[in-house]
C-alpha cells in the first residue's frame, strides 16, 4: 500500500475555506477553538468568524472612511474629506463616511458597521490615536483592508491587512535621527516633551532611535500639554538644583562679585550636556515652551545668553511645518531642524546672512498645490497632501475591480503610481508603509 501525504491546513485557512463555502457548522466549530486561543489574536479572529458568515454581501466599489464626527474635530475632518475628494477625483467609488466619536469603542463599531453591515471592501482611518490599536487589530481578525489615518500607527509589519496611510511618528523620528546623528555627527540629546499620548510616543521612539544609533539622551523632561506657564517645567529641565550645585553657585557669585555685579542677581544655569533639543509639538504650542526655556537661558537659535556659550538647535516634526514658525518662534526657532514630506511655497528660508527669501517648490508640487486651490480655494496642508496622495494608491487600487478584500488587499500592495508629490507611489510589501520621500 502506498501512503500519501494530505496536505495540513491551518485553522485559518480552513476557516476561510467553511466561509466561502458557506458551511456554517463548520464555521461553528473552528470559531470555537480559536476564540479559546491564548494569543489574542487568533482568539479575536475566531471571535468575528460567525459574524462574517452573517455579514451583508461584500459591495466592490464601496469604500468606507472612519472619522470622528464631534465638533472638535471639524476643522481635520474637513480637511480629509477634501483631500479624500480630491485624491479620488475621476474615480467611479461608493464613499461612505462612518462616524467613530472620538472614542475607541464608537471606532470599533463604526468598523464592524463599515464591513459586516455596509459590505465595504475596504476602509480608510480611523484618526486619532486613541481609537488606532483597537480598529487596527479588529481589522486584521475580520480580514478587511485598513489604510490608517493615525500617525500612531506603527505596527504595520504585524498586521499584514492594515495598511499605513499617513507619515506616523516613528518615521519621522527614524529620518530625522539619521540627518542629525549621521550627516550632522550629533550624539547626545535633550527631551522636553508634551505630556500628550503624541508627545510621550515621540519621545519613546526618540529615545530609542538614539539608543539604537549609539548616542544618549542626557536629559528628558515632559510638561503640561494643556499648560500656558511651562516655566517650572524648564527649570526642571535645566536641572537647576541649588542644593546640589551649591559649589557652582557660590563661585558664580563670587565671580560675578569680582565683576562688580549683584551676586544677589546670579541664578544658575541650566545644565548643557547635549547637542540638540527635542520638541515634539506643533507650531501653536511650540512659542509658549520657547519663551519658557529662554526664561530659564537655555541658548536656542540666535538666542544666546553668553558671547562663549553653546548654541543648541532645536529639533522637530511635521508640527513645526508652518509658515507662522519663522514669526511666532522668533530668534530662538532659527536654524531649527524639523522632519516632513512636503515643503508648500508659503515657507520662507533665512541664510546664514540674515537674509529672507521665499522658498521655490520643484515644478511638480508648484502643480499640484495650484490644481488643489484651484479645486478647493486654498491651498493644501501637510496633511492633506498626504491624503491625496494616499487616496490615489487606493484608487488605483480600485481601478483595478477586485471583487473580494484579498483581491483588493493584493492590488494595492501592486500599485505603482507614476510619480507622487510625496514620493510614496506604492506601499512597501513587506511592512505595507508608503514609500515617502522624507525632507
Amino acid at each position: 500500500d502506498r501512503i500519501v501525504d494530505t496536505p495540513r491546513f491551518s485553522p485559518e485557512e480552513r476557516a476561510e475555506q467553511a466561509l466561502a463555502d458557506g458551511d456554517a457548522e463548520a464555521v461553528a466549530a473552528i470559531a470555537a477553538e480559536l476564540s479559546a486561543s491564548d494569543d489574542p489574536r487568533v482568539a479575536l479572529y475566531g471571535s468575528y468568524l460567525p459574524k462574517r458568515l452573517e455579514a451583508a454581501p461584500l459591495l466592490p466599489n464601496r469604500l468606507a472612511v472612519l472619522l470622528p464626527g464631534t465638533d472638535k474635530y471639524t476643522a481635520v475632518r474637513r480637511q480629509i474629506q477634501e483631500a479624500l475628494r480630491h485624491g479620488f477625483d475621476g474615480v467611479s467609488a461608493d464613499i461612505i463616511y462612518i462616524d467613530t466619536q472620538a472614542d475607541a469603542e464608537s471606532a470599533l463599531a463604526a468598523l464592524e458597521t463599515a464591513v459586516l453591515e455596509k459590505g465595504a471592501i475596504a476602509v480608510m482611518g480611523p484618526l486619532l490615536a486613541p481609537e488606532t490599536e483597537v480598529v487596527t487589530e479588529a481589522a486584521q481578525a475580520l480580514r478587511v483592508p485598513l489604510i490608517s489615518l493615525s500617525q500612531a500607527f506603527d505596527e504595520a509589519e504585524e498586521l499584514d491587512w492594515v495598511f499605513q496611510g499617513v507619515v506616523n511618528v516613528q518615521a519621522q523620528v527614524e529620518a530625522l535621527l539619521d540627518h542629525v546623528m549621521t550627516t550632522r555627527g550629533m550624539r547626545n540629546f535633550a527631551i522636553f516633551a508634551p505630556d500628550s499620548l503624541y508627545g510621550t510616543r515621540a519621545a519613546e521612539a526618540f529615545v530609542q532611535g538614539v539608543e539604537r544609533r549609539g548616542g544618549a539622551v542626557t536629559v528628558q523632561g515632559t510638561y503640561d500639554a494643556t499648560a500656558t506657564d511651562m516655566i517650572p517645567f524648564a527649570k526642571e529641565l535645566g536641572r537647576k538644583d541649588y542644593e546640589a550645585r551649591r559649589t557652582e553657585f557660590r563661585e558664580l557669585r563670587e565671580a560675578a562679585e569680582k565683576a562688580g555685579r549683584d551676586p544677589r542677581k546670579v541664578v544658575l544655569p541650566p545644565v548643557i550636556d547635549f547637542d540638540a533639543l527635542f520638541i515634539p509639538d506643533n507650531a501653536n504650542r511650540l512659542p509658549l515652551a520657547l519663551a519658557a526655556l529662554a526664561y530659564e537661558e537655555f541658548p536656542m537659535g540666535d538666542f544666546q545668553t553668553s558671547k562663549d556659550g553653546p548654541v543648541i538647535p532645536l529639533l522637530g516634526l511635521s508640527g513645526w511645518n508652518s509658515a507662522a514658525m519663522s514669526s511666532r518662534g522668533g530668534p530662538y526657532a532659527r536654524s531649527s531642524i524639523f522632519t516632513d514630506i512636503y515643503l508648500g511655497p508659503n515657507l520662507i528660508e533665512r541664510d546664514d546672512d540674515d537674509e529672507v527669501t521665499q522658498y521655490e517648490p520643484p515644478a511638480d508640487v508648484i502643480a499640484f498645490v495650484e490644481s488643489y486651490r484651484e479645486a478647493m480655494g486654498r491651498s493644501p496642508t501637510s496633511l492633506e497632501v498626504v491624503v491625496v496622495n494616499t487616496a490615489q494608491l487606493v484608487a488605483a487600487a480600485l481601478r483595478e475591480r477586485p471583487t473580494t478584500r484579498s483581491g483588493f488587499r493584493t492590488s494595492l500592495i501592486g500599485v505603482e503610481l507614476p510619480s507622487a508629490v510625496t514620493g510614496a507611489t506604492r506601499f512597501e510589501e513587506n511592512n505595507r508603509l508608503p514609500s515617502w520621500d522624507m525632507i
